[in-house]
């Protein structure tokens, strides 16, 4: 009986091998908090709300304009 605690004893010994300890994380935590809204990413020009309170981004660009003079070129006379 007494083989076997000394057995079972060496063998708790040997077989939990301790691992190099290691100070090196993943963590993440958030060093700020605030509150972002659509206004804040949108400038107000931009911005239509309807009568139910829905926001519309709205962005009027014309997509190509042009002119009597891109049409013709008239030379220039001085």
């Amino acid at each position: 009986m007494r083989l076997v605690y000394i057995l079972s004893l060496v063998l708790v010994l040997v077989s939990c091998r301790k691992e190099k300890t290691s100070w090196d994380s993943n963590w993440a935590a958030p060093i700020a908090h605030g509150h972002l809204t659509l206004s804040d990413l949108i400038k107000p020009q931009y911005q239509a709300t309807n009568s139910e309170n829905y926001l519309s981004i709205v962005f009027q660009e014309s997509v190509y304009s042009f002119t009597v003079d891109t049409l013709i070129d008239l030379p220039d006379t001085t």
